[in-house]
């Protein structure tokens, strides 16, 4: 996609506590989590999954949320594209 990204980036803010994401798209200030159903479906991952929502919201971070299943490179460009607007 020749889109430069970080992964597996903490976020820290005073007063929360620190979570890490799965990808950080820095030109953007967009951060990813790929939502599988494994990791993304018990009611402890679903609490922490809304905790990082906030988080993000707070420091001022746009969060894309993608589901894992089903992804494809057109998938992933549109919805980095969008979320960047």
């Amino acid at each position: 996609l020749g889109i430069k990204y970080e992964q597996y980036v903490w976020v820290r803010a005073s007063g929360w506590r620190a979570r890490q994401y799965d990808f950080y798209v820095p030109e953007w200030n967009v951060l990813i989590e790929a939502d599988g159903t494994y990791w993304h479906s018990s009611f402890a991952q679903i609490e922490n999954d809304r905790y990082k929502n906030q988080l993000a919201e707070h420091v001022g971070r746009k969060l894309l949320r993608l589901p894992e299943r089903g992804l494809t490179d057109d998938i992933i460009d549109a919805a980095l594209h969008e979320a960047a607007l």
